[in-house]
């Protein structure tokens, strides 16, 4: 089945490009591949196949209703490209676009111009006379610091360098550092400021309009590090203790609010920046993984989301309604935002009287 669905993917590239594509698999100096030789050529299964069926998914509903956009040579020339970010990149776009398609049939490609532009614009989905929604999309990419410490990791494992026996198999353990590749002092702290720096990208679509920035992390790497359980404030690990939420505290955080790693065991931290949603005027955002989909509206957006782009979001594939942040009433959901950051306040007392 898995194997079918490879070839039906690599059935829409020319020969060619095939041979582009095996290429990219030889010439990729990233340990973890190229993105789309790991959809149309990896002998496994798991997190890539649900990976491979979201992008058939997409392609056939962007062939029912603009055929044209994935046979462009600059789509196909992005998709690729040697460099993996690029790549990655029109994946996202890709896959953005599909399921904004599902729910918003009219979903256009917004031509690019000298200046930044966002990728799609969203009118209303019955043609009624509305404001528009711009859309930009953004796929996370790891530090090219990790994948040089994959590279080694992997080199000095096939040369007996590094691993142990045990059982006849012999293992060894890379702690994964996705967003900087470096030691530091908090790898929660520094995976927020990264996601709370894609803030940035919001500049690209217009004063005063109504915005939202797609982010995609739905590649197989991604799924070891980022999951539904950062939608939360804080939440806990099976092994014991809790964590703060990345996402979450990348989008509600404020300066001054604890963060947690490992907590109790590890003392809690002081976020050092504002969290996306403070430095921007975006009207909300949409974190995509490969089974779900979960939005995140901005309590103090000047142009919020408009109601029939929000209840029309129910038909996103594998939109997660109970990990979103959805505005009913403006004023309650700022008020429910802040009771979230006073329950984070709260763990950080309840550790220090217990002296954990």
């Amino acid at each position: 089945m898995l194997q079918d669905s490879r070839q039906e993917l690599l059935s829409l590239f020319s020969e060619k490009e095939k041979a582009v594509i095996e290429e990219l698999r030889n010439a990729t100096a990233s340990f973890r591949g190229h993105p789309l030789t790991g959809l149309v050529l990896h002998e496994g299964d798991g997190f890539e196949s649900q990976h491979l069926a979201n992008v058939l998914r997409c392609l056939e509903r962007i062939n029912k209703y603009n055929p044209d956009w994935f046979k462009s040579s600059k789509i196909r020339r992005r998709l690729l490209s040697p460099l993996i970010s690029t790549s990655s990149g029109v994946l996202g776009e890709l896959k953005a676009y599909g399921y904004l398609l599902t729910a918003f049939p009219a979903t256009t490609p917004i031509p690019e111009k000298k200046n930044s532009t966002p990728d799609f614009l969203v009118p209303h989905y019955l043609g009624e006379p509305a404001d528009p929604v711009y859309v930009e999309v953004h796929s996370m990419a790891w530090s090219g610091e990790m994948d040089i410490e994959f590279q080694k990791f992997s080199d000095d494992f096939n040369d007996g360098n590094i691993g142990h026996e045990s059982g006849g198999v012999r293992i060894a353990e890379l702690p994964l550092q996705p967003f900087s590749g470096k030691k530091r002092d908090s790898l929660t702290e520094d995976a927020v400021s990264k996601i709370a720096g894609i803030g940035h990208k919001a500049a690209q679509i217009p004063d005063g309009a109504i915005g939202v920035v797609w982010l995609n992390f739905e590649q197989a790497d991604w799924e070891l590090c980022i999951s539904t359980d950062d939608s939360f404030p804080m939440y806990s690990m099976s092994t014991g203790g809790a964590r703060s939420g990345l996402i979450w505290n990348a989008l509600y955080g404020i300066n001054g609010m604890p963060l947690y790693e490992d907590w109790p065991d590890r003392k809690s931290m002081v976020l050092q920046h504002p969290g996306m949603f403070a430095n921007t005027d975006i009207s909300a955002v949409i974190v995509n993984l490969s089974r779900s989909v979960v939005l995140f509206e901005n309590p103090a957006a000047k142009v919020p989301l408009p109601d029939w782009f929000r209840s029309q979001c129910f038909n996103l594939p594998w939109f997660r309604l109970q990990f979103s942040r959805v505005v009913v009433d403006a004023q309650n959901f700022a008020s429910s935002i802040e009771r979230e950051r006073e329950l984070c306040r709260a763990i950080q007392n309840i550790q220090v009287m217990a002296n954990w």
